[in-house]
C-alpha cells in the first residue's frame, strides 16, 4: 500500500508478536509444573546424579514456535517485494536472499549466481541494505536461523526439547568430616552412556566418593531449547525467538526510513 509501506511486514511482525506472548505463558506454565525425577544412583564406586523426564513437552510448543518463525520470514519476504514493487519490477521469483548449506553441510558463497535475477530488480542501496545484513550461516546466524526453521517440519521429533541442569546452590552428598569427593563431573557427555536408552534422562553430575552419602538438597534449573539437527541446538527457545522478533522489527523500521 502506497500510503502504508511496509503494511504487510509490519503485521507479520505484529502476528509474531502476539503469538510469542502466547507461547511464553505455554513454556512458564509447562515449566512451574514437576517435570523431571532427580535420583543419585552408585554404579562401580562412582556415583551419577540423574535427571528423568516426567512429563513430556506439549507438541503444541513446537507448533508455535515454527508458526512465529513463519510470520518473521514472511516479514522479510515481504520487505523484498515492496522493494521491487517500488521500483516498478515484478515480484515473481521474488524472497529475502538467504544462504545456504552445500551438499557437504558448508557454507555455500555469499551471493551466489541464485540471486542474480533478483538482484537486477532490486537497486544497489537496496541490494547492498540486504546483503548487508549477512543473511547466510557464519554471517548473522540469527538472522540465517529464521529460514533454517521455517524449513523444518513442525512435527520434527526434538525440534525442542527440555534441559535440566543444577542451579548455582545445589549442595550434593552431605556427609561428616571424613568425606572425601573427587574426580567430579558436571553435565558433561561422557557420562551419558549410562541413560543412553532412556527418552529424556540426562546425567547432571558424577563423582567418585569415600565415605559419603547419597543426600542431595539442590533444585534443578529446566530449559525449553532447540533440538539436535539445528544449528541453534541447545540455545534457550524464548530468548532466541524474542530476539529474532526484535531482529526483524528493527530491519522492518530501517528499511522504511530509508526506502519508502
Amino acid at each position: 500500500m502506497k500510503d502504508r509501506p511496509l503494511h504487510a511486514s509490519t503485521e507479520k511482525v505484529a502476528r509474531a508478536e502476539r503469538k510469542f506472548r502466547d507461547l511464553m505463558g505455554m513454556i512458564n506454565a509447562y515449566l512451574d509444573r514437576d517435570t523431571y525425577s532427580v535420583t543419585a544412583e552408585q554404579r562401580d564406586g562412582r556415583i551419577y546424579v540423574i535427571a528423568r523426564l516426567e512429563k513430556e513437552l506439549p507438541s503444541d510448543i513446537a507448533f508455535e514456535t515454527v508458526e512465529i518463525i513463519g510470520h518473521l520470514r514472511g516479514a522479510l519476504e515481504k520487505i523484498v517485494m515492496a522493494m521491487v514493487a517500488s521500483n516498478g519490477r515484478g515480484t515473481a521469483g521474488v524472497g529475502f536472499p538467504f544462504g545456504g548449506l552445500g551438499k557437504d553441510g558448508q557454507p555455500e558463497p555469499f551471493p551466489g549466481p541464485r540471486f542474480d535475477d533478483m538482484r537486477k530488480k532490486l537497486t544497489e542501496d537496496q541490494w547492498d541494505f540486504l546483503a548487508g545484513h549477512k543473511p547466510y550461516p557464519g554471517g548473522n546466524d540469527l538472522l540465517w536461523a529464521v529460514n533454517e526453521l521455517a524449513n523444518v517440519d513442525k512435527h520434527k521429533d526434538g525440534l525442542v526439547e527440555l534441559q535440566p541442569d543444577f542451579n548455582h546452590s545445589a549442595l550434593i552428598g552431605r556427609a561428616g568430616s571424613n568425606t572425601i569427593m573427587t574426580n567430579v563431573r558436571v553435565g558433561v557427555e561422557e557420562d551419558q552412556w549410562l541413560v543412553a536408552a532412556e527418552r529424556g534422562a540426562k546425567v547432571l553430575a558424577s563423582y567418585d566418593a569415600v565415605g559419603l552419602n547419597n543426600r542431595m538438597d539442590f533444585e534443578i534449573n529446566k530449559h525449553v531449547v532447540f533440538g539436535d539437527g539445528l544449528s541453534l541446538r541447545g540455545q534457550n527457545v524464548l530468548s532466541t525467538l524474542n530476539k529474532q522478533i526484535r531482529l526483524t522489527k528493527s530491519m522492518v523500521a530501517l528499511c522504511k526510513q530509508r526506502f519508502f
